[in-house]
């Protein structure tokens, strides 16, 4: 397998960021009126992001991110543009392609989507139990 150059991963990637972008926002236009939470609109646009970005294939890009060193997107679940954004940045950079298109997102901003997922689980499952991260659910017929 044969590596290529960061610019071409880079177009790519591009496409499929401006392909999700698109996607997302005319999905969420359509779950839009289904919404009742005001504080969930940043997580419902994360989930349609998330949807339109499991809808690209991306097994070619793969292992050209990976061999880079970088995201194989694979666990972007709660935050999928600002990782695509983070990714095209690093390529841009190796590339020596910067520019005010390709900037890293904000902290804050890029762990968002981990801090709300986390803080719907323990309203959910209640907090974590000690020494653990994760909560058990076991669901049994009636």
């Amino acid at each position: 397998m044969s590596r290529r150059m960061p610019g071409a991963s880079s177009d790519e990637l591009s496409a499929v960021r401006d392909d999700v972008a698109r996607e997302a926002d005319a999905t969420l236009d359509e779950w839009r009126p289904w919404l009742r939470r005001p504080g969930f609109a940043a997580s419902a646009a994360n989930l349609a992001a998330y949807v339109s970005l499991r809808r690209h294939d991306l097994r070619a890009l793969q292992p050209d991110l990976m061999t880079l060193g970088l995201s194989s997107l694979g666990r972007c679940e709660a935050r999928v543009l600002e990782n695509l954004d983070a990714v095209l940045a690093t390529l841009a950079r190796l590339a020596q392609t910067e520019s005010e298109a390709h900037r890293f997102p904000d902290p804050e901003a890029f762990f968002a989507g981990s801090t709300i997922l986390r803080a719907e689980a323990e309203c959910a499952f209640g907090p974590t139990p000690s020494g653990r991260d994760v909560w058990i659910m076991v669901t049994l017929p009636p």
